[in-house]
């Protein structure tokens, strides 16, 4: 492994703790009723960086106005500062979860010009190129495809460079569940890719954990989906 896939396979792993963490956090302030709807949903849908520091702005400013609001004509300053405290916390993680960039290999519907991609892919990330993971075989679990280790794979599919708010709805897409990956219908791990050009690129894919393994289903030739009858 070269030291450019060591520093993407790094990149990857701290970005996705990082995840974690802001989904940890988000679930211990929804436990404790603490409210972060418009906060966080604002966040959520800033598609550039000037518009998360408007978001922040905005944020800030009704913090300050929180901390002189009232109920009942008595103003509890501690727990204003508590809850404001813990909705920046939440705000400014899910900052950093943003700003974060991978790349994903797909090799189902989400390739260029499937349904998937059309919602998922078309406008929210950049097309890198054809590629191959070695040691990966794809199998017809169903209409759809399932990935799956085996020494003598060579699965053929596309790299495309995305954010974490667009990892988060392939996730949703995929069954993937960042707290429990051993109950997800795909779970989603660091591979290597061969881009046609040669280059080797860390990548993350999504691969088959659903409960029928792949005992019973039909391996893809070449290891590339759709099958020649699939074709669209």
């Amino acid at each position: 492994m070269t030291t450019a896939e060591y520093a993407d396979r790094a990149a990857n792993e701290a970005a996705d703790q990082k995840r974690a963490d802001f989904d940890a956090l988000v679930a211990d302030l929804e436990a404790k009723r603490v409210p972060l709807d418009y906060e966080i949903q604002d966040f959520k849908e800033c598609a550039t960086e000037g518009e998360r520091d408007e978001a922040m702005e905005e944020i800030l400013d009704g913090l300050d106005a929180t901390r002189t609001a009232s109920w009942g004509g008595e103003t509890d300053y501690a727990e204003c500062y508590d809850v404001d405290a813990a909705k920046l916390a939440a705000v400014r993680a899910w900052q950093e979860v943003t700003e974060y960039v991978a790349h994903v290999f797909v090799y189902g519907s989400l390739k260029r010009g499937w349904g998937n991609w059309s919602w998922a892919l078309k406008d929210d990330a950049s097309f890198v190129g054809e590629a191959t993971v070695d040691g990966l075989a794809l199998y017809g679990v169903a209409w759809f495809p399932g990935a799956v280790y085996e020494d003598d794979g060579a699965a053929r599919g596309e790299v495309f460079q995305v954010t974490a708010k667009t990892l988060d709805a392939l996730d949703g897409l995929e069954g993937y569940r960042v707290e429990t990956p051993e109950h997800s219908m795909y779970r989603r791990e660091i591979v290597t890719a061969r881009l046609d050009n040669g280059d080797l690129l860390a990548v993350q894919t999504y691969i088959w954990n659903g409960r029928r393994g792949v005992e019973d289903a039909t391996r893809l030739p070449n290891d590339t989906w759709p099958a020649p009858e699939e074709e669209k």
